[in-house]
């Protein structure tokens, strides 16, 4: 009875030794990587994806007249005035600061930032404005009967461009600082949703901090389960070719149930975040989106690893048939 009960432990021990040998090695070398994320953000295009489908979301329309400042465009003429305000490098080169800032809290060498300094874009918003509306006001028709009206149609359409740089500037995600004797306007989430984000990022944290060493810890007890179970069923190959080969399939086996079912988790836990936060549709899809692509080119690692274990553990069971029990 005890040889039993001390097998199913070791056991036990083999597949807890494996799940978190696969968890800690893939946040420590997947998750918290700048170049893993990087890719996830690449290969879903999101940088034209915020032009052509965030910009095109009517759930977005506020924020777009207030980028546009009144700006008559229209069509395709949006998109190319969006990219003189906030160019695509500047998107790029802000997603890579967000990134690495994101890897900098996994690693646990700082608290997280969520935040960009749109100082340009605010510049820029107030710049092709009025470069938009003197175009379109030369390009009227003089009006004979009224000499002045296209002067006074600019400087309407000046207090307009004004009026909406002070709704963007006075947004309340949007916080005015001074530096080097300047404002600098910062657009961030707010403590509360980052503070959120936080709580939902601790376990990859924990993970990444336990990996350095807890890699070891793992590999060494799911090794020390096998040779356990070998050596304590030394005098009978039958029970012990079933005992490591159980070990080893039931290893597996959870590696695979586990991530089958972690991974939907993660997504709906996403999902549910993002659906709290009122966000535009086409916003909330490509984060969706990025984050399924990283989940789902996590899968075949995990998936891989934990079938062969398995393969390895189903055909140590098979062979444990050969033996006669002695």
């Amino acid at each position: 009875m005890a040889k039993a009960l001390s097998s199913v432990v070791l056991v036990l021990l083999a597949a807890a030794a494996f799940v978190g040998l696969v968890a800690m090695a893939l946040v420590s070398s997947r998750i918290a990587d700048e170049h893993y994320l990087s890719d996830a953000i690449a290969k879903n295009d999101v940088i034209e994806r915020l032009y052509n489908d965030l910009l095109t979301d009517p759930a977005f329309g506020r924020e777009l007249d207030q980028l546009l400042a009144g700006s008559k465009v229209t069509g395709k003429e949006v998109i190319a005035t969006i990219k003189k305000i906030a160019p695509p490098e500047f998107l790029a080169k802000q997603t890579e600061m967000l990134v690495s800032h994101l890897v900098a809290h996994l690693r646990g060498h700082s608290a997280l930032t969520l935040t960009i300094d749109i100082t340009d874009i605010v510049s820029s918003v107030r710049t092709v404005a009025l470069e938009t509306a003197t175009r379109m006001t030369a390009e009227l028709p003089p009006d004979p009967d009224d000499p002045g009206a296209a002067e006074r149609q600019l400087d309407e359409a000046k207090k307009l461009i004004e009026l909406s740089v002070q709704q963007l500037t006075h947004n309340p995600y949007v916080t005015e600082i001074d530096q080097d004797g300047a404002p600098h306007y910062i657009l961030g989430p707010g403590e509360q949703i980052t503070a959120i984000v936080e709580r939902k990022l601790a376990p990859f944290r924990a993970l990444d901090r336990a990996a350095e060493r807890g890699r070891f810890v793992a590999a060494g007890a799911l090794v020390f389960a096998v040779i356990a179970l070998a050596v304590l069923h030394r005098r009978d190959r039958r029970s012990q070719f079933a005992w490591v080969g159980a070990a080893l399939a039931l290893a597996g086996l959870v590696g695979l149930i586990g991530w089958a079912i972690g991974r939907g988790v993660a997504q709906a836990d996403i999902t549910s975040l993002l659906e709290r936060k009122g966000l535009p549709p086409a916003f909330k899809s490509i984060i969706t989106d990025v984050v399924a692509s990283s989940i789902r080119d996590l899968t075949p690692e995990i998936w891989g690893v934990s079938a062969a274990v398995a393969g390895l553990g189903v055909i140590a069971l098979l062979t444990s048939r050969a033996f006669h029990r002695t």
